[in-house]
This record gives structure tokens, sequence and C-alpha cells, in this order.
């Protein structure tokens, strides 16, 4: 390990570990992790981005479910790196994410450990499919102007927060929201969040590099993009972004979406925008959504035009949106519409079963050679039981090539880890292992392989506690190398499991432990709510419930002799 990298993991380790400098007085902390990599216990993929993963996964020391994400990064990206720890560690809110645990797992990969939360954006995906399923009368809005008021609130607290305290998010959008089971709003993603000085701009910031996402950049950040020698942007460029999330949670697109970001005429349009001091209904939407902004209250459609002003020097910031009179009537409501709207069983069941559908269909996927691909062969011994995974690659010739490689070794190699055969210190080891193979054989073209044994006691004329990986051009390349060099290891692969039962249900995983009554899904679910009451006495209601089971006997048996009296 050389000595920068020895410098590194002493910062990171220091800033992950230090305590929070501001804090929220209705704040509460969640608890702190020691846990190793062998005690968590990963089931599924959540998402991929740019520089990592997202996996679900049980810690098995504390008996909670959590969301592990693998951050790579190279050397000269190491700043931003210790800049998001501290951030997330510095800044502690109920509307931003808090950490369990941070470490650095490897020399150019960081682990980072956090709740587990449903994904706001596909909510509101799951929230318009099942309004078209049951036929309302469009248009569809993701939820209703009440519900969005509640998320508005928590959002703005939680931006207002970060403001206060000289940080600037840089990359609010759906996507970066998520949703704990209390229905309480999390700002996620701080890669890009850089601190700045009240002393700039008169306290509003002041930042100079471009960045964020098309259509929920302000425009004077988008302009940035094409041109140089514009002005600095501050705090209010992120009250834009917040009312484009507010327009999407209503009308389903973003403003000004029928520009296409890649092309010049998005551009132009965000830098005549930019001197604009009134919202521009008339470019911002087409007819359909101008139809969801008739139902709009008179204070929601006036909360929306102070965000999206395009002149900068005219728009509010989030601070001063706090107090805006559609937010307000909002800050005690108790988020009684995310629940019913957002975070009811038929939503979150389909939000499961496409999370279950993503994983399963890579896994069932069949399997095509190409000459863009490599074949991975994977054996692993698990308590005297050996398992087999083969899969075919993309060869890893560019940094596109390379994360996509990753994606799917990390995503083959978890069906294994789903079932409890791999730990999560052993997912860890062989997929690295398994992605140097593969990018060795990438720049080689010869079969790569590596044979070891993870344990003191593996015996390898059993196979015992061994695990062999072969990668080459195709399945009887593999198989050829094995005859050649380990012919012993062939009984084995003919005998070993190859098709594997992985699970999804929370339940499965929780069996044991619900048995003693230290369920942490009992722990981490919402109180139950009391049933709205109907306005009749005790003896009513009994009376009523004796007929209707008359009435079903009845129906049942075509008799008239069954009675409750």
């Amino acid at each position: 390990m050389s000595d920068s990298h020895k410098k590194f993991a002493r910062e990171l380790e220091q800033v992950s570990s230090a305590s929070s400098g501001v804090v929220s007085k209705d704040y509460e902390p969640i608890p702190k992790w020691t846990t190793g990599m062998e005690g968590y216990h990963y089931i599924s993929l959540l998402g991929c981005g740019a520089v990592g993963d997202v996996f679900k996964a049980r810690n098995v020391v504390e008996n909670r479910f959590c969301a592990i994400k693998y951050m790579s990064f190279a050397p000269c990206n190491r700043k931003d790196i210790i800049r998001e720890v501290k951030a997330l560690n510095y800044l502690a809110h109920p509307n931003l994410i808090d950490m369990h645990t941070v470490s650095l797992v490897d020399k150019d990969m960081v682990l980072i450990v956090t709740p587990l939360y449903y994904s706001l954006a596909r909510l509101l995906v799951h929230s318009v499919k099942l309004q078209r399923y049951n036929a309302l009368t469009p248009p569809h809005m993701p939820m209703s102007e009440k519900c969005a008021g509640e998320l508005m609130y928590q959002l703005l607290s939680g931006v207002s927060f970060m403001h206060e305290h000289g940080f600037m998010h840089r990359d609010l959008k759906s996507d970066n929201l998520m949703l704990d089971s209390y229905a309480t709003l999390k700002i996620v993603d701080f890669g890009i969040t850089r601190p700045f000085t009240k002393a700039d701009l008169e306290g509003l910031g002041k930042m100079g590099t471009p960045c964020g996402t098309p259509y929920f950049m302000a425009p004077e950040i988008a302009v940035r993009l094409i041109e140089d020698n514009c002005p600095m942007y501050d705090v209010r460029a992120e009250t834009w972004s917040c009312g484009v999330v507010l327009c999407e949670w209503l009308f389903v697109k973003p403003p000004y979406h029928m520009y296409d970001c890649d092309t010049h005429s998005y551009y132009q349009c965000m830098n005549i925008l930019q001197y604009e001091g009134t919202a521009d209904w008339e470019n911002m939407y087409e007819d359909v959504p101008l139809q969801i902004k008739r139902k709009l209250s008179k204070k929601c459609v006036n909360f929306i035009e102070n965000c999206l002003i395009g002149n900068a020097a005219k728009r509010k910031t989030v601070q001063t949106l706090m107090s805006d009179k559609w937010v307000t009537q909002y800050k005690d409501k108790k988020n009684k519409h995310v629940f019913e709207e957002l975070l009811n069983d038929k939503v979150l069941d389909r939000l499961r079963r496409e999370h279950e559908e993503k994983n399963t269909l890579v896994w069932y996927a069949k399997q095509v050679p190409s000459d863009g691909k490599c074949f991975v062969m994977f054996l692993f011994d698990f308590k005297g039981k050996a398992y087999n995974v083969n899969f075919y690659v993309g060869l890893m010739t560019d940094r596109r090539s390379d994360r996509s490689a990753e994606q799917t070794i990390r995503m083959q190699l978890l069906q294994l880890a789903n079932i409890g055969v791999l730990d999560g210190r052993l997912y860890f080891i062989y997929t690295q292992k398994t992605i140097r193979l593969v990018t060795k054989y990438s720049e080689e073209h010869q079969v790569a392989a590596h044979l070891s044994e993870y344990t003191d006691h593996g015996d390898f004329a059993t196979f015992k506690d061994h695990c062999m990986i072969v990668v080459g051009k195709n399945q009887d390349e593999c198989l050829n190398a094995i005859k050649s060099e380990v012919p012993e290891v062939l009984p084995v692969l003919d005998d070993a499991e190859k098709e594997i039962d992985f699970k999804f249900d929370e339940k499965h995983f929780m069996k044991d432990e619900e048995r003693f009554g230290r369920s942490s899904a009992k722990r981490d679910a919402p109180p139950r709510k009391p049933a709205p009451s109907t306005g009749k006495s005790l003896r009513e209601r009994m009376s009523n419930r004796r007929r209707s089971a008359s009435k079903y006997l009845d129906s049942i048996f075509g008799s008239n002799k069954l009675r409750f009296n």
C-alpha cells in the first residue's frame, strides 16, 4: 500500500467517524455500525450508476436490512470522495440521508452503508401505471396536490438546512429523492455537493462549475455548459430545481421536456429564459399538463411560478419559500396523503415485483456468445456442495465497457450471495478477482484462471472450501484449460449445482429472528393506522356482520336454514 493510499485511508476514517457538525433539533440519529464485510448478506441489486452499484443487503449482526453502495474512483477523485462523506457526516437533518458506516475496501473503492429506502421516482412511475390500469379519467397525475405539498415541505426543509450551513447539493431531482417507511423524504447522492462561504454574494454562495442533470438545471447553469464568461450562480439555482421536481410530481414530465437536451435548441431556450422575470407556461408544457394545471389551487400555481422564474436575480431562495402560504399549510400534516397514495400496498407490491424481475431476468437470460464477449466459469464449494455459475461478459476495452462488465460480473455472482453461499467479504473478494481476470483476458486474449481455498482447512482432493474461476473465449476453451491443468476438478464440475433457487421475500430472511421476536422488519414498519370510525355503535356493527355472514352462507348452501342469532 502506497503512502498516498494510506493517507487517504486515514483521512476517510477521520471524516467518517467524526461527529456531526450541525444537527437539526428534530433529527434522530441512526446507529453507527462496526460490522465487518463478512457480516452482510447480499440479497439483490437495487440500481447501477456511473461510478457504483447499490445492493439490498441484511446486516446479520444487527439484524437490519440496509443499502450498500460500492463507489469506485480514480486516484485523482479521492478529494471528491472525502467531500461527499464529509458532507454526509457533517449535516444531520431528518430529510438528508444518513450513514451507518463507510469504509475503504480496496485501493480504488469505497463502501457506504445506509438505511434501506424506497425510490421516489419509481413510486411515481407505479402510481401513474396503477391509475391507467384502473381506467381513471386522464390526464393522470402521479400524486395529488396535497401529497405533493407534504413532500415539498420536506424537500425545502432539507435543502434550506443545507444552504443555511453552507452547502449546495447541485443535483436535485426525483431520482435523488427517497422515502422511508414513515413517509419521510430523504435527499441522497451528495457526489457533487460543494460547500460555500457565507461571504460569497451576500450569503447566497458562489459556484462556477456547471453540473447537474439537464431539465433540472437552472437556466444560468445550463447556459454555462455552452458559453464561457457567464456569471457565477448561487443557491437560487436550487429553487429552480425544486420547482422542476414539483412539476414532475404533478405533471409527470419536467418543464421544457419537449426540447431535446442534446440539441442547441434546448440551450437556446435556456439562454432566453435567464432574462425572463416570470414563469413561461406557454412554452413550459403542451396541452395535457395544462389541463392538470387548471385542477391545482391558485396557491400551488403561484408557488411553481415563484420557483420557475428564469432570471435568478428575481428568483426567491429556498429559505424564503419555506414561509410560502402553500407550503406552510402542510407543515404538520404527518404525511397522511404520502402514505395513502405512494406507500399503499398496491404501489409497494408493484415496486417489489419490478425489483425482483429486474434481477431474475438477468439471471435467467439466455447466454449468447459473440466476438465482443468472453466466457466466465465460476465454481465454488460451500459446506461440501459445489455451485457452478457460467455467463458471458463483454470485453473490457474502454471506460464504458469496463463499467458494463463490472455490473454484469457483480450481478451474476450475486446469485450465490443471495442464497448465502458467498458472504459479504467473499462476494467482494471474488467479484474483484473475476473483474481482474476478465481485464487480463481482454488485454491478452488468453485463458485467465484463479484457484484458491478460502479457509484454512480446505481440501483440494475433494474441492472442499475451494473456488475456481476460469475466463476464456467460450465454454469449450475453459473446459479444455481445466482438463489440461486441473483434471481433478472435472467430476466436481459435473456434479455442481447449476440451478440457483434464489429468494427475495424479506420474511424468508427474517423467519429465524421472528421466531424469537427480534424482527427488524417489525421494528422498521410504520405504526398501524387505526380504522376510520363509521359512527355506529359496537352492537350495530356486530349485527351487520352477522347478517353479512348469514347471506354469505345462504349463497353457498342455497338454504335459509342457517342463521346467526
